[in-house]
């Protein structure tokens, strides 16, 4: 009875051994499909061809929807072509020194005016009492003289030290800029400030112009920085040897002092085109792109020219008809996708 009782006892561990171990490997199997089913890579339900040489991203109508894509029709506009120049951000170390000279200058000049009149009003007192059956002596009379003729003096040296300086500033900056630094102008305190800050462009020397124009944009990387015209510039760029102006860009562009980066003026012919919003305009391959809707659901990526800007975020293109609907926004995320896919195909395919 007792060897039967041991031998079912062993008999069912053994059971209950294999039956955790087949479960054990059958669950194993499980994950594992499960892990690999993980790895392998998801293919988005979109489909990339090239047709005619232009790449064309079609999607199903749910997976549009889920991408929150946003169509637009391109409405007519004109713009005028630009004009290249060259641009320097401008390092304003002398400026605020130059500033805070002219202010000493000019508070030594008020004084010693201040000055001069007191000698004056004593002078007239002491002659007044002169005259006046001699109660001051001519001898008192005559160094209140000689003092208010130096106080005078002083007062002409400290005034043309002022005036000098505002002169200088305005040879080495331009009548505005020298005005702004003068007269310690909000527009000067943003430039100290780093609020705004100071670019000069020059043409090449080919280009004849009479006057520079109210706008231009500096062009760093891909973006177009808008600037406004302050001055013609007091001297050129010894370089250039061409027409040169001062620009005020936005502190917010990041324009590091010292750097040199094309420009663009329009100062151009007026010519006829869509307007493209900035928002619609990839880059890639060294161009500017849009998505434009071929047919419901599918997008063709069209180069476009990104050389004459409407505004500081909108470009005017020559190469799309009026009307044409393209993608504003999510343009960068059906570029993503079309390389994304065109890796997967290359990796089915090795």
């Amino acid at each position: 009875m007792w060897v039967t009782r041991r031998t079912v006892l062993v008999s069912g561990s053994v059971a209950v051994m294999l039956a955790l171990g087949v479960w054990g490997f059958l669950g194993g199997r499980k994950e594992a499909a499960r892990e690999k089913e993980r790895e392998r890579p998801v293919k988005p339900p979109r489909h990339v061809t090239v047709e005619n040489g232009a790449v064309v991203v079609t999607l199903d109508a749910a997976t549009e929807q889920r991408s929150g894509l946003e169509l637009a029709p391109l409405a007519a506009g004109h713009a005028r072509e630009d004009v290249r120049g060259y641009a320097t951000v401008v390092d304003l170390k002398t400026l605020a020194p130059t500033r805070n000279d002219y202010v000493a200058a000019a508070a030594q000049a008020e004084k010693a005016r201040a000055t001069v009149e007191a000698s004056r009003r004593e002078y007239e007192r002491l002659r007044l009492l002169h005259a006046d059956a001699q109660n001051v002596s001519t001898k008192a009379l005559e160094a209140a003289q000689a003092t208010y003729r130096s106080e005078q003096a002083g007062a002409e040296a400290a005034s043309a030290e002022a005036q000098t300086l505002a002169a200088a500033a305005r040879q080495e900056w331009g009548d505005v800029l020298g005005r702004w630094m003068i007269e310690g102008s909000p527009a000067f305190t943003r430039l100290l400030n780093r609020e705004d800050v100071l670019v000069q462009i020059t043409l090449p020397p080919e280009i004849s112009m009479n006057t520079l124009p109210e706008r231009a944009f500096v062009l760093a990387g891909q973006s177009r920085v808008p600037v406004r015209l302050v001055s013609v510039a007091a001297r050129t760029d010894p370089k250039i040897q061409g027409l040169s102006g001062f620009y005020v860009a936005p502190g917010s562009a990041h324009l590091i002092p010292g750097m040199s980066l094309p420009a663009a003026l329009t100062a151009g012919p007026e010519v006829a085109g869509v307007v493209v919003p900035a928002s619609a305009v990839v880059y890639t391959e060294g161009r500017a792109w849009i998505y434009v809707q071929d047919a419901p659901h599918a997008f063709v990526r069209r180069a476009i020219q990104t050389d004459m800007a409407v505004t500081g975020d909108s470009y005017l293109a020559r190469s799309v008809p009026p009307g044409t609907k393209v993608v504003v926004r999510g343009a960068q995320q059906l570029l993503s996708d079309e390389y994304r896919a065109q890796i997967q195909v290359g990796e089915d395919g090795g």
